[in-house]
């Protein structure tokens, strides 16, 4: 693998762009041939993040891969990468299969996108309020499912309900 990546985040500052940089970062930081050149806030926003990869691709015009911390943003990007013609070279990759990802995913525009099942997310919080409320014990660690969405399996993740794909 080789080659020059974007992290595409969302507001600086928030704990959850911090780690999900970092750990990006470290993640590509493991092959020497590969190389994050920037990590742009585009707000969660689809226009701004457009924007920043039309600007990004004139300072990096052989970049090989972005990653956006949401969906909306990789629409911007996907959107941007199509206008100049460089969708075909740079691998997409979002976070929350919505807004369009999905979709993006089924047509080929979007290499994959990550799916965070916010329903199991909040029904994991609303238990622990419940548990605390009740004066039982929390655990420090719930792991909850994720599912890397490619063209070879989103298919099935439409068609599936999420009680059978977090079991």
């Amino acid at each position: 693998f080789r080659g020059e990546v974007l992290d595409l985040t969302g507001p600086p500052g928030m704990s959850v762009v911090r780690e999900r940089s970092q750990g990006f970062i470290d993640a590509i930081g493991k092959y020497p041939e590969m190389k994050v050149v920037a990590s742009m806030p585009a707000n969660w926003d689809t226009a701004e993040a457009m924007k920043v990869v039309e600007d990004i691709m004139t300072t990096y015009p052989d970049l090989v891969g972005i990653w956006a911390h949401a969906d909306a943003m990789i629409m911007g990007a996907i959107q941007a990468l199509k206008e100049i013609g460089k969708n075909e070279q740079v691998v997409t990759v979002g976070m929350g299969a919505y807004g369009g990802g999905p979709e993006a995913v089924e047509e080929g525009l979007l290499n994959g996108t990550w799916e965070m099942f916010s329903t199991y997310l909040g029904e994991m919080a609303g238990l622990a309020v419940v548990k605390v409320l009740k004066g039982e014990t929390v655990p420090a660690r719930v792991d909850v499912p994720l599912a890397f969405l490619n063209k070879d399996n989103i298919k099935r993740w439409k068609e599936t309900k999420l009680e059978e794909i977090i079991k």
